[in-house]
């Protein structure tokens, strides 16, 4: 397979040296938010990209998935087993942007939306 992740990283160096000025550490975790998720393919190849950024740098990227929504119960399944999203949602319709909330499935509940979410994707539309 090509070295996709090493290319990748060469493009954004500049932003990946200025995150790691700015962490003060060797390393940082990133809270990510995945609408739409599908397979979450969001996770895996950022799991190659966090490797990559390890093995030229040092620094340690962490990435934790804050939420994963799709309205598929297969995609939520594999994402459950393979991602572990701390809150999973399936209408992504469900959120309430007037009291900042959103309906969790994995805890029966509306959630406050977070403070800060470093990586936002949203894929097609499920």
């Amino acid at each position: 397979m090509p070295a996709w992740s090493d290319h990748f990283l060469e493009l954004i160096m500049p932003e990946i040296q200025s995150l790691i000025a700015k962490a003060g550490a060797d390393s940082i975790e990133l809270s990510v938010w995945s609408d739409c998720g599908g397979m979450g393919m969001e996770m895996i190849s950022m799991r190659d990209i966090q490797d990559t950024i390890r093995r030229i740098t040092g620094f340690k990227v962490t990435l934790k998935l804050h939420c994963f929504c799709d309205k598929e119960e297969a995609c939520r399944t594999f994402a459950d087993a393979n991602h572990k999203p701390l809150h999973m949602a399936k209408d992504i319709q469900s959120r309430n942007f007037v009291d900042g909330t959103y309906f969790c499935e994995t805890h029966g509940e509306d959630h406050a939306f977070p403070e800060q979410t470093d990586v936002y994707v949203c894929c097609f539309p499920c």
